[in-house]
């Protein structure tokens, strides 16, 4: 069963940063730069990305297996980003 864990972490997390990235990445190459709205929405998206990314670094790097306590964090983790998301409407 880690290794189902492992396939949906990495996978995410490789379509994250490959397949959005990297587009925008070429995009920014070709185009220039990518402007960007200054709201206040915007810096509170940003601390929340900083700390959800925080906190899954910090469950994920201490111990080497997953335990009931860290999927329970991750679970309301996605809950709280999905309220977040919904309620700004960034």
């Amino acid at each position: 069963h880690n290794d189902a864990i492992s396939n949906a972490v990495g996978s995410n997390t490789f379509d994250i940063c490959v397949a959005l990235g990297f587009p925008l990445f070429l995009y920014g190459i070709t185009e220039g730069t990518i402007p960007m709205p200054e709201h206040d929405s915007v810096l509170g998206l940003r601390i929340a990305l900083v700390v959800v990314t925080t906190v899954i670094l910090g469950t994920f790097l201490i111990p080497k297996r997953v335990q009931f306590w860290q999927a329970i964090v991750l679970a309301i983790l996605y809950i709280a980003w999905t309220v977040f998301i919904i309620s700004t409407e960034v």
